[in-house]
């Protein structure tokens, strides 16, 4: 080996070990957690919430079982993928609502496990508008689906988008999502079961999820008063770094990302429903109104927030390029 491989090799060892510790320290302070089905007995019977959780069981023990016959670099690359997935998710709820990256209206819930494997629903998010009370009629929600796609690979990217349209057209009996054991983050007195929420796939590739979990992690770090603390000590100024790093992240490309993402997605269902006169249809169409009218509002907010190179974003291309 000539000494620019070694130095490559050590390099790339070192990035892999830095994205290692930060979704340690990610996942050791989520900020939000996941819905509890157990937490809903009030609502569902002992039974059904054992089913539901004996079904999760079954289906990740499936997908353990066929990952066997695959190489040991195979496996660990599937579950890096789904562990930045996981990260991902954390940090568009959790941070993406500590920092208003869909705006200062918008809440999010990270969902079930059981929601997540059986219904295809990674995150919830609500919007409601300015100076509005907190109740059903002014609440609009769509439901997320988070894709972390590495940079090469957006086959599957293109299958859910697929889906999600047959979704919307009803097509192949396919139907909206809905989530079971839902408690929303608006409305404290919504709690149970969610239906026909309109779907829609946000995310970053491999290169961004990687950068934003870097930042996400430094700004948890900071957070600890005992590595506060000792920063100050080294007079290397805590408060500063805190202070740059929330602007940083206040003001991060990856939220032009999403609002994009989500607003092609929309606008291109809506071009897919407006010759079809069903009553289904129309429902979908309003909602998607609803959800367009308060969403819009949110680029009057990040018109001074610059995408710079997340342009390239290949999550960001793949669905620009389906829906546009």
């Amino acid at each position: 080996m000539n000494e620019n491989s070694f130095f490559n090799n050590l390099d790339k060892d070192l990035v892999i070990e830095q994205h290692k510790q930060n979704t340690e320290i990610i996942l050791k302070n989520p900020g939000k957690v996941r819905i509890q089905e157990k937490d809903f007995t009030d609502i569902f019977s002992d039974e059904s919430i054992n089913r539901d959780l004996a079904m999760v069981e079954r289906f990740e023990e499936k997908f353990e079982n066929q990952l066997e016959h695959l190489s040991r670099a195979d496996i660990e690359k599937i579950h890096d993928g789904e562990k930045r997935s996981e990260i991902l998710e954390i940090m568009i709820a959790s941070d993406g609502e500590r920092y208003q990256w869909m705006g200062k209206n918008t809440r999010s819930n990270l969902t079930s496990r059981f929601d997540d494997i059986v219904n295809g629903v990674d995150v919830i998010y609500e919007f409601m508008g300015d100076n509005e009370v907190a109740n059903e009629d002014n609440i609009d929600r769509i439901a997320l689906g988070i894709d972390a796609s590495r940079n090469s690979d957006v086959y599957a990217l293109e299958k859910k988008l697929e889906k999600n349209v047959k979704k919307i057209m009803n097509l192949d009996k396919q139907k909206l999502p809905e989530v079971k054991y839902f408690q929303s983050a608006i409305n404290k007195d919504f709690r149970g079961k969610l239906t026909t929420i309109i779907p829609v796939i946000i995310g970053l590739d491999s290169d961004h999820v990687n950068e934003l979990m870097q930042l996400c992690a430094v700004a948890r770090t900071l957070s600890d008063p005992k590595v506060f603390e000792n920063l100050k000590n080294l007079d290397l100024d805590p408060e500063k770094r805190q202070t740059k790093l929330t602007e940083q992240l206040l003001k991060h490309p990856a939220q032009v990302v999403f609002y994009r993402q989500v607003v092609t997605q929309l606008n291109y269902y809506l071009k897919l429903l407006k010759d079809k006169n069903d009553p289904n249809s129309e429902l979908h169409r309003n909602e998607i109104n609803s959800i367009l009218n308060k969403v819009q509002k949110i680029k009057e907010e990040k018109k001074d927030i610059s995408i710079t190179n997340y342009s390239n974003d290949k999550v960001l291309e793949t669905i620009e390029r389906i829906t546009t």
